[in-house]
């Protein structure tokens, strides 16, 4: 049972839970791999360690870090290796052990004990997903921050209670909860009176989702927001730490997917060109196959458990699997012909939770993976015409989200983007399905302030084009009223400053050519008129608008 303290918001499980922590994982040695290969977070991790900003030292030498409960010891590895700080771990679990061995890290394998640490040693003292195992969360506070040096930094993430709601995904709320291991949940305002009346007297909380992550110091803020040179610095932390683990490695294949994946979702297709082949080196120097040889083989299902699963293949099957259809796409591929790249990167992605769930795990990651390839091959299906896309999207659902609506917006802006694919492969009869998206669009373009997106913009001209086709209503007048309300739409975007562009300049022409055509097939000669004479003059005199096409120049009443 959890309960809620109704001073602070903290929430405790009663009883309290009694975890060996010592004791190997539940999926033994697949859940380390799981670790390596897809699950740490590294990139959380590295932000709270490239982001401090400490005071000048008075003393000489590296600054110094402590860890407690540092796990494999990512971090620990990170402070040596990208900022040169002495290090210095504490962890009684199997990862800490594996830490020790495959980083050469100075991780003690026991709890941490305040008691008996040098007082005023340490620079930073980071405690990562600590706090929640805890049943005197104060005590331990006020004892870490005795070790710290004056103006040194403590740094801890926790789960975020208040993502805990009605509507949060598994993949967040199962490792959040964590029934049999977490002892103590708090939010935002919680930790930040647990830190006070530990005795920090500057104290910082940021949510990140379901994650809570936090700064406390006795001197000045001491940290600040990450900037690109962070990310810079962590792919080069990654491409160093990789370069010395044995190809093939589950540490080696879980570094080099990272970087893959960094690579195509930051636009640097130079350097995902150059990973891709180390990737599939090592994937085939570790499991004879390639990235390309898994598109439609079928071989994973949700019955499969974790051990399985890390032996016929890389753990990360699902994210590397969307990240290659991502990189082809934005290499030009077609969509029609990278449906199965998505397909397949969603069904890993789902037998990889199907796994973790019968180990009483989930993971966040590998649940937004699953739909977002769903997503992306609903979307090549549709580019090629398919039939069954509106069945497709019916399964989808929204996106996860921590409860704000957000999966719910995703969701209807994957669904404008079929119907426009639908529509673009001249599939009518299978865009009716998902016609409704016209008549939300059309409601937002005429309202005075509405701001549309692309999406939006597309959804009124693929509309407008449909019906002038033949297409799901055959209602020509209908055509004529969206086609209008893009170009009001469109106006809005074009005459405000940093809203022009996009989908508001590209179609904005386009849509007044196929209105004087509807017009025209409708008689409705008066009107037509109107729009091809001053109509047109004093739409291309609006600040923004792109120069009247030549085309349009000639047209006549």
């Amino acid at each position: 049972m959890l309960l809620g303290c109704c001073s602070c918001d903290a929430a405790a499980f009663d009883p309290a839970p009694e975890p060996d922590y010592a004791a190997a994982p539940p999926g033994q040695g697949a859940a380390l791999a799981f670790y390596l290969q897809q699950g740490a977070g590294l990139w959380s991790i590295a932000s709270t360690l490239l982001t401090l900003q400490l005071p000048m030292s008075t003393e000489a030498g590296p600054r110094r870090l402590l860890e407690i409960g540092c796990g494999f010891g990512f971090g620990l590895d990170i402070a040596r290796r990208a900022l040169g700080w002495d290090v210095q771990g504490y962890d009684p679990s199997p990862f800490a052990i594996a830490g020790q061995e495959i980083l050469g890290l100075p991780i003690v394998s026991a709890y941490f004990n305040p008691k008996i640490a040098a007082p005023g040693t340490q620079d930073v003292v980071l405690a990562s997903e600590v706090l929640e195992h805890l049943t005197d969360p104060v005590g331990f506070l006020r004892g870490l921050r005795t070790v710290l040096t004056p103006g040194g930094v403590f740094v801890l993430t926790t789960p975020n209670l208040g993502s805990a709601r009605p509507g949060t995904p598994d993949g967040l709320l199962v490792p959040l909860l964590s029934v049999g291991y977490h002892t103590l949940l708090h939010t935002a305002g919680s930790l930040t009176i647990a830190l006070r009346q530990a005795g920090f007297t500057t104290v910082e909380i940021e949510e990140r989702g379901a994650q809570l992550l936090a700064h406390a110091t006795d001197g000045t803020a001491a940290w600040r927001a990450p900037h690109e040179a962070d990310r810079v610095a962590y792919r080069g932390w990654m491409a160093q730490a990789a370069a010395a683990q044995p190809a093939g490695s589950d540490l080696h294949l879980g570094l080099l997917g990272r970087l893959y994946r960094e690579a195509v979702n930051s636009g640097d297709f130079a350097a995902a060109d150059r990973l891709l082949p180390s990737l599939d080196g090592a994937l085939r120097s570790r499991f004879g196959t390639t990235l390309s040889d898994w598109i439609g083989a079928g071989k994973a299902t949700p019955a499969d458990d974790l051990e399985s699963l890390a032996v016929r293949g890389s753990l990360a099957l699902g994210p590397l699997l969307l990240t290659l259809g991502l990189h082809r796409l934005l290499a030009g591929v077609k969509r029609p012909g990278l449906t199965q790249v998505f397909e397949t990167a969603a069904a890993e992605a789902e037998a990889l939770r199907g796994a973790l769930r019968v180990i009483g795990s989930d993971d966040g990651d590998a649940e937004e993976v699953a739909w977002t390839a769903g997503a992306e091959a609903a979307l090549c299906a549709a580019a090629g015409g398919a039939t069954d896309v509106a069945a497709r999207l019916a399964r989808l659902g929204p996106a996860p989200d921590v409860g704000d609506g957000a999966g719910m917006a995703r969701a209807a802006a994957v669904r404008r983007r079929a119907f426009v694919e639908l529509v673009n492969a001249g599939a009518y009869a299978a865009a009716k399905p998902l016609s409704d998206v016209i008549d939300s669009v059309a409601g937002r373009a005429g309202a005075s302030a509405a701001l549309l997106e692309d999406s939006e913009l597309d959804v009124l001209y693929c509309g407008a084009v449909a019906e002038a086709n033949g297409g799901p209503r055959g209602d020509a007048n209908a055509a004529v009223r969206w086609l209008r309300g893009l170009r009001a739409a469109a106006l809005r975007r074009l005459v405000t400053e940093n809203e022009g562009g996009g989908s508001a300049a590209g179609l904005l022409w386009h849509a007044v050519e196929l209105e004087l055509e509807l017009l025209h097939r409708l008689g409705r000669v008066s009107e037509r008129a109107a729009l091809a004479g001053q109509g047109l003059q004093a739409l291309a005199a609006n600040p923004g608008v792109p120069p009247l096409p030549p085309g349009l120049q000639s047209a006549t009443c």
